[in-house]
């Protein structure tokens, strides 16, 4: 049995992206370490306030929020939310498009 064999989880998680590595004929520890440098070096990235951009796959950004006023669900009382960053995520056209047309053909099989 091949590692591309082996049985995946709903989501896609660093070891299968190793396993799609190891299934190119790469070995099991150069594999699991080029994940982890390329992950490694988006966090690294995104840590310093830059975007990454993979084409044709998307943007990574970090978004600056303002402080905002919110409510405490539990207690009902007034609050302030903190200024904080965060990361967002845009698809680029290519993978929206291919998902979308995924997505369709799904749904066109499951009709009736």
């Amino acid at each position: 049995m091949s590692p591309a064999d082996l049985p995946t989880t709903g989501t896609e998680t660093r070891e299968d992206l190793a396993r799609h590595l190891m299934s190119l004929g790469l070995d099991k520890k150069l594999s699991a370490l080029l994940v982890r440098t390329i992950i490694d070096a988006v966090c690294d990235t995104l840590g310093e306030g830059e975007d990454v951009g993979l084409r044709g796959f998307g943007r990574f950004s970090v978004d600056e929020k303002g402080a905002r006023p919110v409510r405490n669900l539990q207690t009902g009382d007034p609050m302030v939310l903190k200024p904080r960053r965060t990361v967002t995520f845009r698809p680029a056209n290519v993978l929206r498009s291919e998902v979308t047309a995924a997505l369709c053909s799904d749904a066109e099989g499951s009709m009736p």
